[in-house]
């Protein structure tokens, strides 16, 4: 969603009035600069060919898009071009320390407006500094920049600089209207992809917990496809024994009315946000018995080889020998005994209504202790006590 939404603002702020004539490029050339800084936001990779498009309207000017960690260039985040490799090492490994341009301009600027370089440091002065003499003079680079800090935190500072050999300054002036217009853009695109990259790593962390189940598990895409299974849902449904995946690639049952009540709770979870869930859907087994079945929305989604999975499905063999991995549950949030007991009959997949039944007790006094059990792990949904049941790769045997 947050990458939609920044596709949303990049299209109206290219629809703007007066967008060409600010910067000097034509409106075609700014949509595709901005296209370029929202491919940017996904994958970091496309800095470099943002730059790429950025270098054709202005030929042979030495372009850096980069970031600086504890005062040091990180390699995570430095794109250039008309730079040689060789020049990019050395100012890493030396001549950032001897740089006018970090020591006064990548600390102390404003953020967000683009600068000339000669607001940083004087020509004359410049000329003066090892960094001229040593590093932009000895290997023929160009000084007569315009540049803008496009962030700056603890943690670290980015900045892009477009520095050509002539003092050319129609050309200098259009660069800083052009970095004045794209600045914002850019720097969303960069919180854009922290945000994504937060998400992308637990959906990662969710996926290894998620192999380490001893229940069948599959996650869905929101129109029902399978994205991934573990182990245990991979030998349930090659046995095609209540489940079993067709061509497309669906989860299907061994009766249409199942079918049926399958895909409505599969949908309704997918659209229904994170308050919907489905607990102890029958799914009937060809060789008697049934599946017990678990379907839950995950609001954040998981990602798994660039597919998002957003319904996660939890079978339970009703037949099968229990195994009940509430233990470390029990020890860790300190259930009661009865509600331990009633937590690993729901774990197993049993509706609250058949754990009470199991247990000989009334529906009410299951509720209150249920209550009780999500009180104490923070789990207010069957589903979600299970994922933290199995959350322990001890679980399989």
């Amino acid at each position: 969603m947050a990458y939609h939404r920044l596709r949303l603002t990049l299209i109206a702020a290219q629809k703007a009035p007066g967008l060409a004539s600010s910067s000097d490029l034509s409106t075609a050339a700014i949509l595709d600069l901005l296209g370029h800084i929202t491919e940017a936001a996904v994958h970091a990779e496309h800095w470099a060919t943002f730059l790429e498009a950025l270098e054709s309207h202005y030929p042979e000017t030495r372009m850096m898009l980069f970031g600086h960690e504890n005062g040091r260039p990180t390699s995570a985040l430095t794109f250039h071009r008309n730079f040689a490799d060789g020049d990019v090492r050395a100012y890493a490994e030396h001549f950032v320390d001897t740089s006018p341009y970090v020591e006064r301009g990548l600390t102390k600027l404003p953020v967000g407006r683009a600068r000339l370089s000669e607001a940083v440091i004087s020509n004359d002065d410049l000329a003066r500094t090892e960094f001229y003499n040593d590093f932009i003079r000895a290997r023929g680079l160009g000084c007569y920049a315009a540049g803008v800090i496009i962030e700056r935190n603890q943690r670290r500072s980015v900045a892009l600089s477009l520095a050509d050999h002539k003092d050319d300054a129609d050309r200098r002036q259009g660069q800083l209207r052009l970095l004045d217009l794209l600045t914002p853009h850019i720097a969303r695109a960069f919180r854009l992809h922290g945000l994504l990259d937060r998400e992308r790593q637990q959906g990662r962390a969710a996926l290894l917990v998620f192999e380490t189940w001893a229940h069948a598990a599959l996650l869905l895409s929101s129109d029902g496809r399978l994205v991934t299974m573990n182990r245990a849902a991979e030998q349930m449904a090659a046995l095609r024994d209540g489940i079993a995946l067709s061509r497309d690639g669906r989860l299907r049952a061994t009766t249409e009315t199942a079918n049926a009540a399958l895909d409505q709770a599969i949908f309704a979870c997918a659209a229904g946000g994170p308050h919907i869930a489905v607990n102890g859907l029958a799914l009937p087994r060809l060789s008697g018995g049934f599946l017990n079945a678990m379907i839950s929305p995950l609001p954040q989604g998981a990602e798994c080889d660039g597919a998002l999975g957003k319904v996660l499905v939890i079978l339970v063999d009703a037949d099968a020998e229990r195994r009940t991995p509430i233990q470390w549950i029990t020890t860790r949030y300190g259930l009661a005994p009865a509600e331990a007991r009633l937590a690993a009959l729901l774990v197993q997949g049993d509706t609250l209504a058949e754990a009470a039944s199991a247990l000989g007790i009334k529906l009410s006094t299951a509720r209150t202790r249920l209550k009780a059990v999500q009180a104490k792990t923070g789990c207010h949904r069957q589903a979600d006590l299970v994922r933290l049941a199995l959350s322990m790769p001890v679980l399989r045997s």
